[in-house]
């Protein structure tokens, strides 16, 4: 009898909660986290400051890798970011390549200045 066992989706993860962050920074250096129930790390950010990394089961609704941002107000932007490979949510802005967050932070700036 041969048995097939599908492999399951699991990912590992930098983990770091809201009250061990201080300015954008993680103060537990290179914890990770092994999620055998989840397929996603996601790391959030406030006003670019990274706030939070974890693990996440649901990830973004196209269910491609990448970040999406929420302005709350004219003085708060949320930014959730979601990939699916192990270690990808580093603590550092490598997370997302950096000529990516220089485009997305110059749309948002010209979205302020002219759209008003």
């Amino acid at each position: 009898v041969v048995s097939y066992v599908p492999p399951s989706h699991c990912i590992t993860c930098y983990s770091c909660d809201q009250l061990k962050v201080v300015n954008g920074s993680c103060t537990e250096r290179e914890k990770t986290r092994w999620c055998p129930q989840d397929r996603w790390c996601v790391k959030t950010w406030e006003n670019y400051e990274g706030i939070s990394w974890n693990c996440s089961h649901e990830g973004p609704v196209d269910d491609y890798e990448g970040c999406t941002s929420e302005t709350k107000d004219p003085s708060t932007e949320d930014t959730e970011c979601y990939c699916s490979s192990d270690l990808c949510n580093s603590s550092g802005v490598e997370f997302i390549s950096f000529s990516l967050f220089v485009f997305v932070l110059v749309l948002d700036l010209y979205a302020v200045l002219y759209t008003q």
